[in-house]
């Protein structure tokens, strides 16, 4: 009995639907990572058990990379091997929150350093007016 590569499977799909190249590569580098986990299971005996202790055992490094994981099974279970994911809780990660940029290059070269009291103190002025002229644009 010839074995089925459901990566191929999953990657014709994805092909289909106009995934960029990279998601292809990411989606199928986790898809394997998976079916390797359960290598002694044929994909289509998995349970959704099997997708959720997976999924709660696996180290994330990143949020990207909880959804890039995440969204390769998902893709795997969904349209590979055509199931229902509704007992599967595919729980996102909370959206990281970055603080405002304030200054950018462009103002960083209209700091002019140097000045009558000294390199630094004629620096540091500069900047927190520039500093404090932003904060009144937000």
């Amino acid at each position: 009995m010839e074995k089925i590569d459901y990566c191929e499977i999953a990657k014709q799909k994805m092909q289909y639907f106009n995934y960029s190249k990279r998601t292809i590569e990411v989606y199928c580098h986790y898809i394997d990572k998976f079916l390797k986990h359960y290598s002694d299971i044929s994909p289509t005996k998995l349970t959704s058990s099997n997708f959720q202790k997976y999924l709660d055992d696996f180290k994330f490094t990143s949020t990207s990379q909880q959804n890039q994981v995440i969204n390769a099974i998902k893709f795997l279970y969904e349209k590979t091997l055509e199931r229902k994911y509704s007992k599967i809780c595919f729980e996102r990660p909370r959206k990281e929150k970055h603080l405002p940029q304030i200054i950018d290059i462009e103002m960083m070269a209209r700091i002019q350093c140097g000045g009558p009291d000294g390199p630094e103190e004629n620096c540091t002025l500069n900047y927190l007016e520039l500093v404090k002229e932003q904060l009144y644009k937000l």
